[in-house]
């Protein structure tokens, strides 16, 4: 086990991180967000670890941050970046309540087989190819493919994108108009097939 926790980069900051969330859970907050500096995905759909390995080592720290959370009565909320598909089925199961992640590095429909209803996806629209689009309309689409498989009125989704170098103003505009168009269509189910007869 040490070997392979010194392969991996643990650092003992990392495993005394229960500590850490016991504090940020007592806090008046309503979330703790446990964020490592390691990154469980890679951009193309594969770990940076082998999931074994990660169900072996970091399984049982991220139930105990969860189970510390609620324990408080807060939400757990995790983040890492890339493809992270075959974890998401654990992170379920240990009780994360939200995940941050880059949604477009994975197969949207596969997350919502394995996940939608009991995870809350905290964004994020792709800032790789999206963000920085020439043409506003790559950005609703985007937010019109994250919203057929991940949406739920109830919950689901936590409209989030990052607005870095290279992305375009106009399409944070057009992201944050088309989730409130969706939001107005979930709420009122025949606004849309009404607009589309009077050719809006």
């Amino acid at each position: 086990l040490a070997a392979a926790v010194m392969a991996l980069g643990i650092s003992s900051s990392m495993i005394a991180m229960p500590a850490m969330c016991a504090r940020k859970a007592a806090a008046t907050v309503n979330s703790v967000l446990v964020m490592d500096l390691y990154e469980f995905g890679c951009q193309r759909r594969s770990m940076t670890a082998p999931p074994r390995v990660w169900r072996a080592l970091f399984k049982p720290m991220y139930r105990d941050y969860c189970q510390i959370a609620h324990a408080r009565s807060k939400f757990a909320f995790m983040h890492s970046d890339g493809c992270i598909t075959e974890i998401v089925d654990d992170l379920v199961e240990v009780g994360v309540d939200a995940l941050n992640s880059q949604l477009f590095t994975m197969d949207l429909a596969d997350l919502a087989r394995r996940a939608k209803g009991q995870l809350t996806f905290w964004g994020e629209i792709d800032r790789q190819h999206v963000m920085p689009a020439a043409d506003p309309q790559v950005a609703r689409d985007a937010v019109r493919k994250v919203a057929q498989h991940l949406y739920d009125p109830q919950g689901g989704v936590i409209a989030q994108f990052e607005l870095g170098p290279g992305s375009r103003p106009e399409n944070a505009v057009a992201i944050f108009e088309e989730w409130e168009q969706v939001q107005r269509e979930a709420s009122c189910p025949n606004q849309r097939s009404l607009a589309r007869r009077v050719g809006l």
